[in-house]
């Protein structure tokens, strides 16, 4: 077996698993420029019980059964300081948040 044999055999929307095309929407909210170095670790107590909180399954949107997360979530980071909220030098289309959705939607 070796990935290069495998891939050949699939396109380009088939060699990650369960890719789909996806539509990015405008979502409520605020868009910050991320700079690492402004963030660190959250190890404080609300930080931590947000990370763990997401190891539990989630109930599905439309009430079907609920939706394990396959693996445990990253860390929360957290801002050192105050976040940049000067998007202004980005195209347009970014300077809100985007949420994926179906792309028939």
């Amino acid at each position: 077996f070796s990935h290069e044999a495998m891939s050949g055999s699939f396109g380009d929307a088939e060699i990650f698993f369960g890719s789909t095309p996806i539509r990015l929407s405008p979502a409520p909210g605020r868009a910050v420029a991320y700079a690492p170095e402004r963030y660190q670790l959250g190890r404080d107590p609300d930080s931590i019980a947000r990370t763990l909180s997401r190891r539990d399954p989630i109930p599905h949107p439309e009430g079907g059964l609920p939706v394990a997360v396959p693996c445990m979530p990253c860390l929360e980071v957290v801002p050192t300081g105050e976040e940049d909220e000067d998007v202004s030098a980005w195209p347009r289309a970014l300077r809100a948040p985007l949420v994926k959705g179906p792309a028939t939607a």
